[in-house]
């Protein structure tokens, strides 16, 4: 979907855990990240962690090692982290709770139900319970 919502032509969208290395020792992963072309060069496309931001990450879900950290501790700190990286927005779906968390730099983090319109970057526009419903997927 996003591929179909999103100018190509001026944005690069990497999915499957790409990863990024924040620093000596410090690298995450996420869902999806979005790149302006402009920013993500061929030349920078290598088989090693991207070492600059993406404009945009978006994450669903999370599994983690609860004995080490709670969920929401390990979403503020890897929303934290990619926000300080320079990342302008990371998006969080959480599909138990059918929710979206939104954080930009500088900006109270916004919750919303997924039935809400998101803005994903200028110019595309999602509403995740509207598709699945248009689809016929329920998620329970």
């Amino acid at each position: 979907v996003l591929v179909r919502l999103i100018n190509k032509q001026k944005y690069r969208i990497l999915t499957s855990e790409p990863s990024l290395h924040i620093d000596r020792r410090n690298n995450l992963s996420g869902d999806i990240l979005i790149y302006d072309r402009a920013v993500l060069t061929p030349d920078k496309i290598t088989t090693k962690y991207a070492d600059i931001p993406a404009r945009i990450v978006m994450e669903v879900d999370i599994k983690i090692d609860e004995t080490k950290s709670s969920d929401w501790d390990y979403v503020q700190r890897k929303t934290q982290k990619l926000l300080d990286f320079g990342t302008e927005k990371v998006i969080w779906i959480f599909t138990k709770t059918k929710k979206l968390m939104v954080a930009t730099p500088n900006a109270p983090w916004l919750t919303y139900h997924w039935h809400n319109d998101l803005e994903i970057i200028e110019g595309a526009m999602f509403n995740i319970g509207a598709y699945l419903a248009e689809e016929g997927i329920v998620v329970k």
